[in-house]
């Protein structure tokens, strides 16, 4: 569970990135997908299915605004909400399995 909450935390950094100028906007894209890639391919086997779902929807998408078929409402503010939603489905406690409404979305 540690490491889907580092990789939730490196996406909020990659999105200040961004949204600052830090660094250039074709690195922060590619680092939030590979994160998310990631994310997606490993939360089934902690035993979330939801976030792994959801992390892989939230990567397409930004692979279309990446390709220029972005959906005009994911800016920051929206990835901001995505990675919120994500974190909003750990459990609270490690070893606590998440209240099953809560995976509904």
């Amino acid at each position: 569970m540690e490491r889907v909450r580092r990789d939730l935390v490196a996406l909020g950094e990659a999105v200040e990135a961004f949204e600052s100028g830090v660094r250039p906007a074709e690195d922060v894209h590619a680092e939030m997908r590979t994160i998310l890639h990631r994310l997606a391919g490993s939360a089934g086997s902690f035993g979330w299915p939801e976030i792994g779902l959801r992390a892989r929807r939230f990567e397409e998408r930004l692979g279309e605004r990446v390709e220029g078929r972005a959906d005009p409402l994911l800016t920051i503010a929206r990835w901001r909400a995505e990675i919120a939603g994500l974190a909003g489905l750990l459990p609270e406690t490690p070893g606590q399995p998440r209240p099953s409404h809560a995976a509904g979305g």
